[in-house]
């Protein structure tokens, strides 16, 4: 499914960047003090790519390993 970038933000805050990965603010937080996620700084303010979060969660899969029957 396609997101409408047309209408949408281009930055996200903290906040909203939790929102959309289900997860708490200050984890966002510290996943950008890690520099695992991508942030932009707006003057004062760090805000978070839009395009970023579907990447993060594309470069965090875990796949799961398929064992051989015996």
């Amino acid at each position: 499914m396609e997101e409408d970038t047309t209408s949408a933000p281009l930055l996200v805050t903290f906040r909203e960047a939790a929102n959309l990965l289900g997860t708490s603010e200050s984890k966002v937080r510290s996943l950008v003090r890690r520099r695992q996620l991508a942030a932009v700084r707006v003057g004062k303010r760090l805000m978070i790519p839009r395009h970023a979060i579907p990447g993060f969660v594309t470069a965090n899969i875990i796949h799961p390993v398929l064992q051989a029957r015996r």
